[in-house]
């Protein structure tokens, strides 16, 4: 029988398919044997573009499979997804309720961000950078209105503060590098507030195994209130803890705080270990040259038997003349018939406290005269 040859229209439609490499085997042969003999055929194959890149055809289970791999990648992601967005959710969740609780030791969106504006305070800490650190921490009451003070005279005050925490630093840990820094807030009960507030603890490890630890809380001008809790190393030797304390507290805290270690209830003896670890800490708050010879003055003072009842810090006060800024002081003391009180002020410069003997007032009640003399001499 012989073959069916196929006419030029359907060599002609048949062509392209061929070219693109979609026409079967079969229909390839017959393409090619046509147009073997056909001039016109033969020429329409040749305008063909060479470069046609033949279209491959996948085989349908090459399909599927790579269908199913895709699917099985997307389920995987989805679950990823899931899983990261549960605990998303699970952590807005705890910190939403610790934002509505204030409770002690819990963690809100508030701590978060208070740990993280302390942290750049903190950072600049580590790189000695006390100026900075004196012009975005708080002053307390030397923002408030509580003193009449122009800007000017504030500006003075704060960079005299600057200077003396500037020194102290560089002399307890100039040239040390930090090794690492850690800053931590939760709610803890502070002061006299009524609920917990934030309150965050930071503390620099250097590499000479020195520690330096803050504490800060947020002040009523809207900074940051720091305190320094440990020092170690050399900071022992200098006044970086007295310095600091002094610059961040212009205000009564800590000072009413040093009425309750210069009290006592019984009659001490000058040798008491426990009068002298108490009246260090006021002596700690005095600047560097009104320390010398205090422990022993109050070793006497509290070794013939006075009883100290309350001394007493006003709020910071304003010389305008002297543009210092100062504490009354209230001094109650008791002997064996009667009692005395010394009025009198300390002033308040940016390494400690300075007595102000010009302003001493003594009302004395019954009590001896060697009392009176004494507690004019004490703060002298």
């Amino acid at each position: 029988m012989n073959e069916m040859k196929l006419s030029c229209e359907i060599v002609k439609d048949l062509i392209p398919l061929c070219s693109e490499g979609i026409g079967s085997p079969e229909s390839m042969a017959e393409v090619e044997a046509h147009i073997k003999t056909c001039e016109r055929c033969r020429k329409l194959y040749e305008q063909i573009p060479p470069d046609t890149i033949p279209v491959h055809v996948p085989e349908e289970k090459n399909v599927f499979r790579k269908l199913g791999s895709t699917l099985r990648r997307n389920r995987m992601a989805a679950g990823v997804l899931t899983v990261i967005l549960l605990v998303l959710v699970g952590i807005l969740l705890w910190l939403t309720v610790g934002q509505v609780q204030k409770k002690e030791g819990m963690r809100s969106f508030e701590t978060i961000w208070q740990s993280v504006e302390v942290r750049q305070i903190v950072q600049k800490v580590a790189a000695g950078d006390m100026q900075w650190y004196a012009a975005h921490t708080s002053y307390g009451d030397l923002n408030s209105s509580n003193i009449l003070i122009n800007s000017e005279d504030a500006a003075k005050i704060r960079q005299a503060d600057a200077d003396a925490l500037q020194k102290a630093y560089d002399a307890a840990y100039g040239g040390d590098k930090v090794k690492s820094v850690k800053v931590e807030t939760s709610y803890a009960d502070y002061g006299m507030n009524s609920v917990p507030i934030p309150y965050t603890r930071a503390s620099l490890h250097y590499e000479d195994g020195k520690v330096l630890e803050l504490h800060f809380i947020k002040g009523g001008d809207g900074l940051y209130q720091g305190s320094v809790v440990t020092t170690s190393g050399e900071a022992g030797n200098t006044d970086l803890r007295a310095v600091m304390e002094r610059m961040i507290c212009h205000d009564v805290y800590p000072l009413n705080l040093l009425s309750g270690f210069l009290r006592n209830e019984t009659p001490t003896g000058a040798d008491s270990e426990t009068i002298r670890a108490k009246t260090r800490i006021f002596i700690d708050r005095l600047i560097p040259d009104c320390r010398d010879g205090m422990e022993e003055r109050f070793s006497d003072f509290y070794g013939k038997g006075y009883l100290v009842e309350d001394l007493q810090l006003s709020p910071i006060r304003y010389d305008k003349e002297r543009k210092m800024l100062y504490n009354e002081v209230t001094f109650l003391v008791r002997d064996a018939q009667g009692s005395a009180v010394l009025l009198t002020r300390f002033w308040s410069e940016a390494e400690g406290l300075r007595f102000a003997p010009g302003y001493n007032e003594i009302y004395p009640k019954d009590c001896s005269e060697e009392l009176a003399e004494d507690m004019q001499g004490l703060f002298g």
